[in-house]
């Protein structure tokens, strides 16, 4: 199976910014780059690690509870639960550590965003951490033809629904104590 598009971009960026290997920790529902990367839209916290070494390899680690969703719905193709990692309760900076250091890895890049808690974790684990801007972020602001297909379909989409409501608006009566009646009803 050849690498998605979003996979090729991220490749190309990583290699533009002499970037081998990148993590991230957070929650794809509040981080736009986690989800970017993974496609998972998850409440929970998941590790995200993509490497170059051996060509590109991405890793996504989760809940054993989002384990068979994140494999259904991700673009990533390699999921694990956190438990294939580490054994018992651990903290994230522990679990990202363990995957790290599974993959073989020592230095990484991390982006700014990440909590000094996290870093700090994964420096007493021995990883080496270079703090700069996302790469991600650089991909979500330049969009590909997809993306911009799909903004162009959620425009219309959103012109017809104006369009609609302006013409529900343009149909509609005033009632005697000012508000809007649509064919009869409360226009709310």
């Amino acid at each position: 199976m050849g690498m998605d598009v979003l996979a090729e971009r991220l490749s190309r960026r990583m290699q533009e910014e002499h970037i081998t290997a990148y993590l991230d920790v957070g929650t794809p529902s509040a981080s736009a780059n986690m989800y970017y990367c993974t496609h998972l839209l998850a409440s929970d916290p998941v590790v995200y690690l993509c490497t170059l070494e051996h060509g590109l390899k991405e890793y996504l680690l989760v809940s054993s509870m989002e384990l068979e969703r994140a494999r259904s719905q991700s673009r990533v193709g390699n999921v694990l639960a956190f438990s294939d990692v580490v054994s018992g309760r651990a903290k994230l900076s522990e679990v990202a550590a363990a995957l790290v250091r599974r993959v073989g890895i020592e230095r990484l890049s991390v982006p700014r965003e990440l909590s000094v808690g996290l870093c700090d974790g994964l420096r007493a684990k021995g990883l080496v951490l270079d703090v700069r801007e996302s790469p991600v972020s650089h991909l979500r602001a330049v969009k590909d033809s997809r993306e911009i297909g799909c903004i162009r379909r959620c425009a219309r989409v959103c012109e017809g629904a104006c369009e609609h409501a302006i013409q529900m608006i343009r149909d509609s009566s005033v009632a005697s104590d000012g508000s809007l009646v649509y064919e009869g009803e409360p226009l709310t």
